[in-house]
């Protein structure tokens, strides 16, 4: 179940695990540079806000980290600007995205 592939996680539940193994695979620095494993989340249906915020904020961290700069500023353009709507997004989410905005 590590792995994250669609045969172990469908249907709108399926976000949770799969942002959870992009998480792991973004602190590991394992994450590929194509940055499949946060799209793959960010293209559920039904995602909860805070996952699809928080996929944003790791995408736009693997781009950045790929040297996607126009992609990284392109994807966290779309983040949501209430304080709020970060509540429920990880901690190492958050750091990241403070990471982000200093670089910009």
């Amino acid at each position: 179940y590590t792995d994250g592939k669609g045969a172990h996680f469908t249907g709108p539940a399926a976000a949770g695990p799969r942002l959870q193994h992009a998480r792991l695979l973004m602190r590991a620095q394992r994450m590929p540079a194509d940055c499949a494993p946060l799209d793959a989340v960010l293209r559920m249906d039904k995602a909860s806000d805070a996952v699809h915020t928080e996929a944003t904020i790791l995408a736009a961290a693997c781009a950045a980290a790929n040297g996607r700069r126009a992609e990284a500023q392109q994807k966290m353009s779309t983040l949501p600007v209430e304080p709020k709507s970060l509540e429920d997004v990880h901690p190492y989410a958050i750091g990241l995205l403070q990471q982000l905005r200093t670089q910009a």
